[in-house]
């Protein structure tokens, strides 16, 4: 895409009318030379200067280091299913912004995103004046907000970008916090140690507002039990046994749908890998509570596990392809439980690229256990992703498997070997796979 410049005069059409989603879309995406930031000035300036869309809304407030986006998947689902309008904002995404938009599962059309687009650009520019230019990450946060008050929805599913303290979507007060697990990730922003990264996730609690907590090391429980004690705040846990753990199995070379029981119901899940059900049996514990609040049906709610659609965590593609966007090591680790379940003592072409912030060393010699061979490809974008000659040089001190250096994903993917594919390190390169799979409408969930 062609780069736009971002002066008021550079729109294709004149200001006040509707720019063009490709140049709307661009001078977002310019917003994103201005890194991370965290901390919430700049975004609670934003957030008044477009008259606190966020106030009358209904809030689920999620953070983790892993799961939290298929959790809010399933929320989503699960309380679309139960009759109300529900908002969901996530990141990043894979292939289109739109995607960080979505009602009842549908992505924001581009004629809608272009025009929040617009309504927001003269708040970023005088800000940007001051000196103060509000990040991508701050002005999407708040475009959400405006989306779905203007739409009148029922909840907002709120999906944390980075930590939760100085995450730009701390500044709401929830119905609900939910914390969908401690692991070592970003640590140069939150900290190396799972109790700092514990106390970063833990900053979205409220003062009253019930939390919701999946199985953590005693380590990370300590602390987010004395934060939910200083705030009053009941803390909750999910009870197992409301979900079937058993074995992964296939049914004609792909993976079987797991079950899930809730309320008097036994429900099939349309996502794959022992992680979800974990997921669910969190989710499962934050529906009865909203019920109970909020007066819902919860067998009517179950239903929505059947329909989830949430691409690449543990995904099986048409040529039998596993596609995940495990990026640290406990997210791999994950990645390859499932598989071992799924595809027993089975060994792998593992195609490989990764952000440069990442544990890629402690990644790659996970994977090695599973693979036959490593593919390493670069990854497009903004930010800054390791090189495939880098990546040889890291897996040489963890792995003796033979190593080859891809120019693309098409390239790689191009690459057919007697072995099965595990494509993993990072949910943009998950993205960049996806394209040459699928149409993009059938990625992002447009009507």
């Amino acid at each position: 895409m062609k780069r736009f410049h971002s002066s008021f005069g550079q729109w294709q059409n004149e200001l006040g009318k509707m720019p063009d989603y490709l140049h709307a879309a661009q001078y977002l995406a310019d917003l994103e030379i201005f890194g991370i930031k965290l901390g919430l000035e700049q975004v609670s300036e934003l957030f008044r200067r477009t008259g606190n869309p966020h106030e009358n809304l209904r809030f689920i407030h999620v953070a983790g280091t892993n799961g939290k986006g298929s959790t809010c998947a399933m929320l989503s689902s699960c309380l679309s299913a139960a009759g109300f309008k529900v908002g969901f904002y996530s990141s990043p995404h894979l292939i289109s912004v739109r995607e960080r938009f979505r009602i009842n599962g549908t992505a924001i059309s581009e004629e809608k995103l272009s025009e929040l687009i617009l309504k927001i650009r003269p708040h970023i520019e005088e800000m940007k004046e001051a000196g103060r230019c509000p990040t991508f990450f701050e002005t999407t946060t708040v475009m959400a907000a405006m989306y779905f008050a203007e739409s009148g929805v029922d909840f907002v599913v709120w999906e944390t970008g980075m930590g939760g303290r100085f995450d730009a979507t701390n500044i709401v007060t929830p119905v609900a916090s939910v914390i969908t697990g401690i692991g070592i990730d970003h640590a140069t922003h939150l900290g190396g140690t799972e109790k700092e990264i514990a106390f970063e996730k833990s900053g979205i609690i409220k003062d009253g507002i019930p939390v919701f907590c999946a199985k953590v090391s005693p380590e990370a429980e300590a602390v987010i039990r004395e934060r939910s004690e200083e705030c009053n705040s009941l803390l909750y846990f999910p009870d197992c046994k409301y979900a079937t753990l058993g074995k992964q199995s296939l049914e004609n070379g792909m993976p079987a749908n797991q079950r899930v029981r809730f309320g008097t119901m036994e429900v099939e899940m349309s996502l794959h890998g022992n992680i979800q059900m974990k997921n669910a049996s969190l989710v499962i514990k934050i529906l009865e509570s909203l019920s109970g609040e909020f007066n819902f049906d919860l067998n009517r709610a179950a239903t929505g596990f059947s329909t989830v659609k949430w691409p690449a965590r543990f995904q099986v593609l048409k040529d039998g392809s596993i596609l995940d966007g495990a990026h640290n090591p406990q997210a791999v680790e994950n990645l390859l439980l499932s598989a071992d379940e799924y595809f027993p003592d089975e060994k792998y072409s593992v195609i490989f690229g990764c952000l440069a912030d990442k544990d890629y060393e402690s990644v790659l010699s996970l994977l090695d256990r599973c693979a036959e061979e490593f593919i390493f490809v670069p990854i497009k974008g903004s930010r800054k992703s390791v090189s495939p000659e880098d990546l040889e040089k890291v897996c040489l001190k963890v792995s003796r498997k033979p190593i080859y250096k891809s120019g693309s994903v098409k390239e790689a993917l191009s690459r057919r070997h007697k072995k099965r594919f595990l494509i993993t390190g990072s949910l943009y390169l998950a993205g960049q796979v996806l394209r040459e799979y699928f149409k993009e409408e059938q990625i992002i969930g447009s009507s």
